[in-house]
Order: C-alpha cells, then structure tokens, then sequence
C-alpha cells in the first residue's frame, strides 16, 4: 500500500487480504500478515500517527489443516518390511508385540485405542476388530490383514492363556 498504508481503512486492509488470496498463499501466511499488519497499526497508535487501529477485531477463519500425511512418511513396502522383520527383545512378549506393530501399521490405530481393546472386540470368524470411540474418533469395525488373524488366533489360543493362568 506504500505511503496509503499509514491513512488506510478497514476495507483497505480488507482489500488487502482479498489481493494474498489471490496470490493462493496458505491460510497460515495470511494470518502471519494480518498479524504484521496488526503490529504496524499497534505501533501507528503507540507512536500517535493514528488515533483508530483499523483492523485490530479483523480475525481470520481459514481451516489450516494440520494433519500429518502418515502416507509420505513411509512407503507401504518400509511398513511391510518392518512389519515382517519386527522381532521383539523380550521373546516372551513376541507375539503380542507382532500384534500391536501390525494394528499400528495395518489399522493406524492410536496407542489409546490398542490400549483400550478387549478379547471381545476381535472377531477372528469375520476378521474384523472393534474400535471403541473417544473424543477425537468415532468408534469403528475395521478389517485385519489374513497374517493377523492367524497372529490373533495364535496369541489367542497359546499365549494369552499362559496370561490367565
């Protein structure tokens, strides 16, 4: 805006922010000039250029997506080399640990949701797994991988009732 910036008016700074759209910046660099912009008019009234800050309520409601692709991360075939290769430290512990890594792998579970499964979640006859729901996801059946079910069904039949017992 140049020497108009010190004179400008709400609808100037609109404008303002209508031209960076335009220009297809993300939402997160609009409201790092607003924000600029913002301390600009702060300093203007401090120093008693202006008497009216301009757009000091003006708030932006951009959706900034913040989730991590997990996908380009890791490519499907390090998961799977992972998971074929994973060997526990604690040999007693191998199978349930193959587990996890599998539901973590597989399923994208949470460490919450794992934590929080129960034997009368995992239907081995459907090869499904019920997820309870918490306050960020809803609760969900999701389909294993033909290599968990059997890992489930071993866990089941010869570790898990060394557990009990």
């Amino acid at each position: 805006m140049g020497s108009k910036a010190e004179t400008a008016s709400y609808a100037d700074v609109l404008d303002y922010i209508g031209l960076l759209r335009e220009q297809n910046l993300h939402p997160k660099s609009l409201r790092n000039n607003l924000f600029a912009i913002k301390i600009y008019y702060r300093f203007l009234v401090a120093t008693g250029k202006r008497n009216d800050h301009p757009c000091q309520y003006l708030n932006l409601k951009d959706q900034i997506n913040r989730a991590i692709q997990i996908e380009s991360l890791y490519p499907k075939e390090i998961l799977e080399n992972l998971f074929e290769t994973w060997e526990s430290r604690n040999k007693s512990n191998q199978i349930r640990d193959k587990i996890i890594i599998s539901l973590l792998i597989y399923q994208a579970l949470l460490v919450l949701e794992i934590s929080q499964l129960k034997i009368s979640d995992i239907n081995l006859d459907d090869g499904s797994i019920k997820v309870k729901g918490n306050t960020k996801n809803k609760s969900r059946t999701l389909s294993l991988k033909p290599k968990q079910i059997l890992l489930f069904h071993n866990y089941l039949q010869n570790e898990f009732k060394t557990y009990r017992n």
